[in-house]
This record gives C-alpha cells, structure tokens and sequence, in this order.
C-alpha cells in the first residue's frame, strides 16, 4: 500500500512528465507548421518559375504596385468609369505584365505590376478575387520601362506628358533617340517634341495636367512644342493664354466686339439714318449683333 509521501512524488511525476510531453507537442506542432509553410512557399515559387513567359490567374491581393509611367490615375474620368463598368460586367479581358523576384523574406517572393494599373485599380474596385497576369522576369529598369511604356501606349493611351517623361527616362537610361524612334514606331520629329516636352518647367507641365480640355495632348504637339520660346515665362504665358476666354471663344463677347467696331465705323461715315438702320436691321437678322446701340 502507498504512503502519502510515495503519492505525492509520484503525482508530482506525473505532473512533470505531462509537462514534458506538451511542451514536446508543442514544438512538434510549430516544427511541422514551418516546415509546411516552407513547402507551400517553396512549392508556390516553383509553380511562378515555371509560369514565367506565361499567363497565370493572381490572386489580386499578391499583386504589388510599382512606379506607374501614367503619373496620375484619373479614376473619375469617363475613361476609367467605361473600363470599370466592362470588367465589372466582363472581367479582366487583357493581361496585366507582372515582374516576378525571388526574395529572402518569409514568402519567398513578390509579384509587381508593371503595366495595367488601371485594369489592376478597377480589378478592385470591383472586387475581382483573380486577374490574369503575363508573368515575367526583366534583366534591367530599361527593360521594364521599355514594356511599360509600350503596353500603355498600344493599349490605353498615355498622356502627352507621361509620355514625354516615358522617354526621358529611356534617355537616362541610356537609350538613344533613334532606339526610341525605331521601337515605337516615331518619326525623328515627333521624338524631338516629346523630349522638348519633358524638360519644360513644372508649371508648364501642372497648367497642361489640371486643364486637359482646353490644353490637349494634339493642340500641345501641333502648336508649342514645335515652337521655339525665348524662356519659361514666355512658354507659360502662351500656354495661360489658351485659359482665358476669347472673342472666338465668348459669341457674347464677339457679338459686343462687331456691334463696337460697326457703331465707331458708321460714325466715321455720312450715311443717313435711315441707310444706318438698315445696316443695323440687316445685322440684326444675321444674327451678328443682338442689340442695336440706341441713337443719342
């Protein structure tokens, strides 16, 4: 028969090898927890190996942003509004070119859009779970900047400063003009305007960006960059000057103007009243003038 003091060792041995034995579970339990992560991590970089060169369905939530060549993402735009309403409707219908990298960190590796920022912001918007996805490598900035740059101008359309920043950039890396001509198709005008266009002085360029109505990407190449101006202040005068109304912009105003000029001409001239009231009358009719000067 057991003595109290024979029980209370072994319960206290119980206790102790119980203890053990969880701690012991524990860290079999963590052990084979990491060596699963490190499988599906390393069996994940394997699958993207292998779909390098090709399409593969992201989950979104993996996809990174990187620096986007369209400088600004106008997602009120009736542009953006269109592209958000078909692939809510349709889905994504053309490939987003993601770079993928091997890393040291705890994944393993990154996933970075590199052209179809905006199909990738409507993606979420509408809240697609997976987006088709060209998947690549690239052996320099060039390169990407390079496939940047000429996925968005084949697909969405850049803006004149974006793309005269685009090829500023491929200058800084080392690309030559006649690269630049060559790969997209420029003739050796349009580059020269284009490279013009990216070293303007930053009000030149905001005055552009916040008024795209009234200055442009066609009225910019057609008539200032092939323009030579003495400094920036004359370049930004010119462009302030598309801003303000006009005669031929205000009918008002044009309408004011020829009923002046005709009143001062007439009063330069001994025509009856009678023979000034037609001229005034006709005008009327023509709708050149609203409102005939009343006489003194």
């Amino acid at each position: 028969m057991q003595t109290g003091s024979q029980k209370n060792k072994l319960e206290s041995g119980l206790n102790m090898l119980t203890a053990t034995m969880s701690k012991d579970f524990d860290q079999a339990h963590k052990i084979k927890a990491e060596s699963q992560q490190k499988t599906t991590g390393g069996s994940k970089v394997e699958r993207l190996r292998k779909f390098v060169g090709h399409v593969a369905s992201i989950d979104i939530n993996e996809i990174d942003v990187s620096e986007n060549v369209r400088q600004r993402l106008d997602t009120e735009s009736d542009d953006f509004k269109n592209l958000l309403e078909s692939i809510t409707k349709n889905g994504v219908q053309q490939n987003l070119i993601v770079e993928f990298k091997e890393t040291n960190d705890e994944r393993g590796y990154s996933l970075t859009c590199v052209a179809g920022h905006r199909r990738l912001a409507a993606a979420k918007i509408a809240e697609l779970a997976t987006v088709p996805c060209l998947i690549k490598t690239f052996e320099s900035d060039g390169q990407k900047l390079e496939i940047a740059l000429a996925e968005n101008l084949l697909r969405e359309g850049l803006h004149v400063l974006d793309i005269a920043d685009g090829y500023k950039r491929l200058m800084d890396l080392g690309w030559s003009k006649e690269d630049i001509q060559k790969y997209f198709d420029r003739n050796q005008k349009t580059v020269r305007y284009y490279l013009k266009i990216a070293h303007w002085p930053l009000q030149a360029k905001e005055l552009i960006r916040d008024n795209p109505a009234l200055l442009p990407g066609r009225l910019i190449m057609r008539k200032y960059a092939c323009k030579k101006f003495n400094n920036d202040s004359e370049l930004v005068l010119a462009l302030s000057s598309e801003l303000e109304p006009s005669e031929e912009k205000n009918p008002a105003a044009k309408r004011l103007s020829l009923s002046s000029k005709v009143q001062s001409y007439l009063e330069t001239k001994r025509y009856s009243t009678e023979t000034k009231d037609i001229i005034w009358k006709l005008l009327q009719d023509l709708q050149l003038v609203k409102v005939i000067p009343q006489k003194d």
